[in-house]
């Protein structure tokens, strides 16, 4: 008899916007992003998602920008215009957990 191994367990990143002071020749126009780290022996990463429609991301699901650090400076984003961002865990398998909680930033 055959059983099939659980699938890991992938949780999903707290995300929050930081307040960062800029060194010089740093462009404006950013939001710095920082997380939680996700504790688990099998995490390869950080996926980052982020659009002008809240739940709606210009990266397709499994194409976020990727780090292994639990934070990430988006660049070159519009003034005046806002944006939603989220971020997941994935392992070295490939499974990805789901969205963190969403949040918002007005450049």
């Amino acid at each position: 008899m055959f059983s099939t191994p659980p699938m890991p367990l992938m949780i999903s990143p707290v995300l929050g916007l930081s307040p960062v002071m800029l060194p010089a020749g740093v462009v404006e126009n950013t939001a710095s992003l920082t997380w939680e780290p996700v504790q688990a022996d099998d995490l390869a990463g950080y996926r980052v998602y982020y659009g002008t429609v809240s739940g709606v991301y210009q990266q397709t699901r499994g194409t976020g920008f990727v780090t292994t650090e639990p934070s990430y400076v988006v660049r070159d984003l519009t003034p005046g215009q806002t944006y939603y961002f989220a971020v997941t865990s994935f392992d070295a398998s490939g499974n990805e957990s789901a969205y963190s909680t969403e949040v918002s930033k007005r450049i």
